[in-house]
């Protein structure tokens, strides 16, 4: 940290201001007028904080003056190697090493069965007389990663509270706190600009598990301007060209019996579709009719030709939001009136590119606007009711019953409150849509306003879509106050 190397500079420089030099330049090794030679260093025994009054005297917390060892504060002696108030410790009492009875505290330097109330220090004693040991005793304490705190328990500090460095993984987080991110533990992806499955060397980037858009983990592609070239591409032999990236121009290309033909391509796995090439005099022709790999898409396609359809697609925008920690703002939901349009989120999905099972977490912040004032006489009377209405549409085509939501009314993700899912009785089948309704009675004159925690997740295994859902939300207050809307 900067504060300590400047106070190393400081120390440094004060040391060479009282006198602390090497000896040398007489020749028969003497020190300067007013130092001593002690273990080779010549130093002012006067000033020295290590050798004071003598060679090997350290003051510790003390300060050297005039060859003594001085302690600053009122009522402060050196013992040992610290600074004590042998006014107050009972450790210390009077003298140093003079330790009070158990029970007996030190009060103007004598031991006494009295207390004498004091600020309460982390050292196993009843400092403020109040029967408790070491009680609310804190201190600030930091790490690498950030401000924490330490709190005394018996006469010890425990650990701080801040977190502690770990290892670095790829993780779009900086997990070593050293101010850089997924550093040294990220995969290099390669720019595939065709969209045929090979990349090109000459255009990297580095990202987590799942390739950045446009890119792929091999470089194995000799044209990335084409897709018609590529490893595994049937030769063109009338072309000159290395179509299929082994180094060779127009190798295998001879063939019988002229007029024959075989089929060419990459599969037909998924979109693919393989074509025909024929065989002439002069080799085989070009491949017709193939339809070659592409890029994965959303799609319930199989685009890349390997077997699997929409797999590897990156996450959305809100990722990662995967426990409540992560939950996601979704902004401020101002206080509306019932049948106001809902706002929507429309771009999340419930999808991991590994295939691992996706949970989804978001905040929204219901703010009460119009009904603070009930206007006289209904001061601080209860107001009856506020809503916060949720609703969750599936993707289209998707089981509703593989999906789910929960909303809870907690303050934190340590206290979340009571977790209201839903349901089939909260399924609108006309709207298509899980539709949720939370009420709660405010007051008047107090700020009813309230933050949810939302979690989309799946009710089922089978609640995995690269389509997004959409998520509505909306706020307002619908009733009046008193006891009548109240229910009192």
């Amino acid at each position: 940290m900067s504060t300590k190397r400047i106070l190393a500079g400081v120390a440094l420089a004060t040391a060479v201001a009282f006198g602390a030099v090497h000896c040398g330049g007489d020749d028969d090794g003497g020190c300067p007028s007013g130092t001593e030679s002690c273990g080779g260093t010549c130093v002012n025994t006067n000033t020295d904080h290590d050798n004071c009054g003598g060679c090997g005297n350290s003051c510790g917390e003390a300060v050297c003056n005039a060859g003594r060892c001085v302690c600053s504060g009122v009522g402060l002696e050196l013992c040992g190697t610290t600074c004590e108030n042998t006014q107050s410790d009972p450790a210390n009492c009077g003298d140093c090493g003079h330790a009070c009875p158990t029970g007996q505290n030190c009060v103007a330097g004598a031991c006494t069965s009295e207390c004498s109330p004091v600020t309460e220090s982390c050292n196993s004693r009843d400092d403020d007389c109040d029967g408790a040991t070491d009680e609310d005793v804190t201190r600030a304490c930091d790490t690498a990663c950030g401000a924490g705190t330490q709190t005394c328990t018996t006469g010890s500090w425990g650990t701080c509270s801040a977190p502690a460095p770990g290892t670095e993984v790829c993780d779009t987080v900086d997990n070593d706190c050293d101010g850089s991110t997924d550093e040294g533990v990220g995969t290099t992806y390669y720019r595939d600009s065709d969209s045929d499955l090979y990349g090109t060397p000459l255009d990297t980037r580095v990202a987590c598990a799942t390739p950045p858009a446009g890119y792929v983990a091999n470089d194995d592609d000799c044209d990335d301007t084409t897709n018609a070239i590529s490893p595994g591409d049937p030769e063109n032999c009338a072309n000159t060209t290395d179509d299929d990236c082994d180094g060779s121009t127009d190798n295998g290309c001879s063939c019988t019996p002229v007029g024959g033909s075989e089929s060419c391509g990459h599969s037909d796995e998924g979109i693919c579709v393989l074509g025909t090439r024929a065989c002439s005099a002069s080799g085989w022709g070009a491949c017709t009719g193939a339809v070659m790999p592409g890029t994965e898409s959303c799609d319930a396609l199989d685009n890349d030709c390997d077997g699997s359809t929409d797999e590897g697609l990156p996450p959305d925008a809100y990722e990662t939001n995967d426990t409540c920690a992560q939950a996601r703002s979704l902004g401020t939901a101002y206080e509306g009136f019932p049948g106001d349009p809902l706002t929507e989120l429309v771009d999340s999905t419930l999808l991991k590119t590994d295939g691992s099972a996706d949970v989804d977490w978001f905040t929204i912040n219901a703010v009460e606007a119009s009904h603070l004032d009930c206007g006289m006489p209904w001061e601080f009377l209860p107001q009856c009711y506020f809503y916060l209405e949720v609703a969750l549409t599936p993707p289209a085509g998707a089981d509703e019953t593989d999906w789910r939501m929960c909303v809870y009314g907690g303050d934190t993700c340590a206290d979340l409150g009571t977790e209201y899912c839903s349901t089939a009785t909260d399924w609108d089948a006309t709207a298509g849509a899980y539709v949720m309704a939370l009420t709660w009675e405010g007051t008047c004159y107090l700020d009813d306003s309230w933050t949810f925690h939302v979690k989309v997740d799946a009710a089922s295994a089978a609640a995995s879509s690269c389509t997004p859902y959409t998520l509505g939300y909306g706020f307002y207050f619908d009733g009046g106050a008193g006891a009548s809307y109240c229910g009192g």
